[in-house]
């Protein structure tokens, strides 16, 4: 997929008590493909960053030392592993972004 494809940490789309630094952003920017392994058992999806990911609007991010860009995702989201982390919220916005297999499960989240 040469440079469409970006492996990504699955802690970029899931819960966190700290907020992630706008470089893992920065990084899917131009991708058409990211993928994420390995989830942890008891983890939360990040929703509000999945929604805006997936949603069409404009992510602000940056590299480290530079300034804030701003663009517009065109990702495909597939995120695999042997724990399905839980979504606290199951909304229309949610339902129309999944889709895919259960356990062992993958998940593909459509933008």
């Amino acid at each position: 997929m040469g440079g469409y494809h970006r492996t990504a940490a699955v802690e970029t789309f899931t819960a966190s008590k700290t907020d992630r630094h706008p470089t893992q952003l920065a990084a899917l920017r131009g991708k058409r493909l990211v993928t994420a392994i390995e989830t942890e058992e008891g983890r939360h999806w990040a929703e509000a960053r999945i929604k805006q990911l997936t949603g069409g609007d404009k992510v602000d991010a940056r590299f480290m030392r530079q300034d804030f860009f701003n663009y517009v995702p065109q990702l495909k989201l597939l995120v695999a592993g042997n724990h399905k982390p839980s979504l606290r919220t199951v909304d229309e916005t949610i339902r129309r972004r999944k889709a895919g297999a259960q356990e062992p499960w993958a998940r593909l989240l459509l933008g």
